[in-house]
């Protein structure tokens, strides 16, 4: 019994021990469906991850942009965190959904 619960928690420890995925499981699957040329299938992995590595290096080279237009100084932190929490969420819900 404790070597078949030490596997399922090498995978995903939050799945091994709640039975349930959690908001990134599927991750790896999708990254590397993203870049074997299957982008439907990645999405269907985890939606988040997907998104995240396309969207990812757009953040990174726009980043001096937003600093110098002041756009970075006036969305306020709080709300950040929020969009992010909302956005994980309704990640998790949909991996919840699929059973993934």
């Amino acid at each position: 019994k404790v070597h078949a619960l030490r596997e399922k928690l090498a995978l995903c420890p939050f799945r091994g021990l709640t039975g349930l995925p959690c908001p990134l499981c599927g991750g790896t699957r999708s990254v590397v469906a993203l870049f074997g040329g299957e982008p439907i299938r990645a999405l269907e992995y985890n939606p988040l991850v997907c998104v995240g590595v396309l969207l990812a290096p757009v953040y990174w080279a726009s980043r001096p942009w937003w600093k110098r237009s002041g756009l970075a100084d006036r969305v306020v932190p709080a709300v950040k965190l929020t969009l992010l929490a909302l956005v994980v969420v309704a990640n998790w819900a949909y991996l919840l959904c699929v059973g993934r």
